[in-house]
């Protein structure tokens, strides 16, 4: 960029550059006529807030410039996304008047440029220029295909008795946060939708923290939850965030307690857009009962296709021994798996199956038997389908 400064007004501008061209810094400009004409000093602009919105919301963004106002300048508003270089206008933004975030509703989610200037005739002053990050992207718990790294665990849903997945007081449980569009380094900028990176040490202004809070009922009742949750995340530079608590730490129940255990997760980002996440389980306190909800997913899976299926179950108390047995139609076993002290402790456990026998041969579609036998009690025998067509 080149600076011309007319040698009558130079007097009202000084430039004062460091020896690296890395920081400028204007002074003066307070010549009112000047001002109006050549000028546009970025000291006066002195509040902008806030900096990060969803423009969605309808809210007003307030900036302080007390000589444009009494000089009733009218001030021209740019935005450069960041990530793509596109430049958009917003002819109807002036300051004095109240900028309504809604005018920026039609930009792309994520950050920009705000540039400022005063334009007469056919004479533009310098830009003054801000950050800002327009969000309109809800935090969420991750919950699309399944993912050891991200999907939460034990998983929610609805087993084939219609209840809730079974769960005990021993699980540890985990998931994921997911927020952009934006991740903030110490020196850097990663954008969500390309995951482009811009050279930008934005710390000062922007943050990646999120609010979190909990709400756990069991029947219908709420729990009373520890007072030292971590209630405020960072999230890391893929944009997700791995929160875990063990069932044991946070539940107040005894070892008798069962029923409709729920969690409900609200999170909340800088932008104030929120998200609530509910997972619903089935609390178990007695093997018995627990291993008569054994089941597999997916139900159908193919072999042709390198799928697996997941047997899950939860016990109440450790057991010494456990075999998974896969039959044939015939009854004729096909594959057995001795289970390690790992999935013989107490909580909820998966075990992967791909499909194929003792001998390495894949199965081919049909349907067979599974069932897990502890030596002294054993699972629910569940039929398993492979569809290979």
């Amino acid at each position: 960029d080149k600076l011309i400064l007319d040698e009558t007004y130079d007097r009202n501008l000084q430039v004062k550059m460091d020896a690296d061209s890395s920081d400028v810094t204007f002074v003066g400009l307070y010549g009112y006529s000047e001002l109006f004409s050549y000028g546009f000093d970025p000291l006066q602009i002195k509040i902008v807030e806030p900096r990060i919105f969803n423009p969605n919301d309808n809210s007003i963004i307030n900036i302080s410039c007390i000589s444009c106002t009494v000089l009733g300048l009218d001030v021209e508003f740019s935005f450069e996304n960041i990530n793509t270089g596109n430049i958009e206008w917003i002819p109807d933004w002036n300051i004095g008047n109240d900028l309504n975030t809604s005018a920026l509703s039609n930009l792309e989610t994520g950050l920009y440029f705000m540039r400022m200037s005063i334009i007469e005739n056919d004479t533009s002053s310098i830009n003054i220029e801000r950050t800002i990050n327009l969000d309109t992207v809800n935090p969420m718990v991750y919950s699309d295909i399944y993912s050891d790294d991200y999907s939460i665990n034990p998983l929610p849903g609805t087993n084939p008795s219609n209840g809730g997945h079974d769960i005990t007081k021993y699980d540890n449980i985990r998931f994921s946060v997911i927020e952009g569009p934006t991740y903030f380094g110490d020196s850097y900028v990663t954008h969500s939708s390309t995951d482009k990176q811009s050279p930008y040490d934005l710390s000062y202004i922007f943050n990646n923290k999120l609010e979190i809070s909990f709400d756990v009922s069991l029947n219908g009742e709420s729990l009373i939850l520890p007072n030292n949750l971590q209630n405020q995340i960072n999230i890391d530079d893929d944009f997700s965030f791995a929160y875990h608590f063990n069932n044991q730490d946070w539940l107040n129940i005894d070892n008798e307690s069962f029923g409709t255990l729920v969690y409900i997760i609200d999170i909340l980002d800088n932008a104030g857009n929120y998200t609530q996440q509910i997972f619903e389980y089935e609390l178990q306190s007695s093997n018995a009962i627990s291993l008569m909800n054994f089941f597999n997913y997916p139900n159908p899976f193919s072999t042709k296709d390198g799928e697996y299926t997941s047997f899950r179950y939860s016990l109440l108390e450790p057991l010494n021994s456990g075999q998974l047995i896969i039959y044939d139609i015939s009854g004729k076993t096909l594959y057995k798996q001795h289970l390690t002290s790992s999935e013989l402790s107490k909580g909820t456990h998966t075990i992967e199956w791909n499909g194929r026998t003792d001998k390495n041969n894949l199965l081919g579609s049909g349907v067979y038997y599974g069932i897990i036998n502890f030596n002294s009690q054993k699972s629910k025998l569940i039929k398993i389908a492979i569809i290979n067509d």
